[in-house]
C-alpha cells in the first residue's frame, strides 16, 4: 500500500458514482481503472500482511489493519448470481461496515483486527481464511503431466 494506491482510490472513489452498498458496476463507473486500483491496492496489503505475520508481529493488527478494497462487480453476473438463489459476496457486508481503506491509511479513521473480526463475525465470515487479518491462503495445485503437455500430440 502505498499513498499513491491510497490517492488514486479516493479520487476515483470521490469523482464516480461507485455504489458502496453492493459494489456493482453500473453506467458511468470506470470498472477497469477503479479495479486495476484495488487490486494493486489488495496485492500491496497481502504483501504487508506476508511481511509482518513472517516477522511475528502480527500484534501491530491489534493497533492497525487496513481492509481490503472490493473490485466492482459485473451487473449481469451479480443479477445470474442472486436469480439462482445466490447472494452477493460476505466480503461486501465487511466493505460496507469498515472505514474505507484510504481513511485509514492517511489516519482519518480507525480500523484494527478487532473491528474486522467483530464485523467478519457478524456476517458469517472467518476473518482469517478470508484474508481479511491474516495471510491469504496460497494453494499449489499439484502438476501431473498429461499427454495434451507433449508437443505434436494429437488424439
Amino acid at each position: 500500500m502505498s499513498r499513491r494506491e491510497s490517492y488514486l482510490l479516493q479520487e476515483i472513489w470521490n469523482t464516480s458514482d461507485i455504489n458502496l452498498k453492493n459494489m456493482v458496476v453500473k453506467k458511468g463507473n470506470d470498472s477497469t481503472t477503479w479495479n486495476d486500483t484495488a487490486g494493486a491496492w489488495n496485492k500491496s496489503r497481502d504483501n504487508w500482511m506476508n511481511l509482518i505475520y513472517a516477522m511475528g508481529m502480527d500484534d501491530l493488527l491489534d493497533t492497525l489493519c487496513f481492509g481490503k478494497v472490493l473490485r466492482l462487480m459485473a451487473g449481469d453476473v451479480v443479477y445470474w448470481h442472486i436469480s439462482s438463489g445466490g447472494k452477493l459476496d460476505p466480503n461486501t457486508d465487511d466493505w460496507n461496515n469498515l472505514p474505507l481503506p484510504w481513511n485509514v491509511f492517511e489516519g482519518k479513521a480507525i480500523c484494527n483486527r478487532k473491528i474486522i473480526s467483530d464485523i467478519c463475525y457478524k456476517v458469517e465470515l472467518n476473518p482469517e481464511k478470508s484474508g481479511w487479518i491474516a495471510p491469504r491462503e496460497h494453494k499449489v495445485v499439484p502438476f501431473r503431466p498429461t499427454p495434451e503437455l507433449v508437443p505434436g500430440y494429437n488424439k
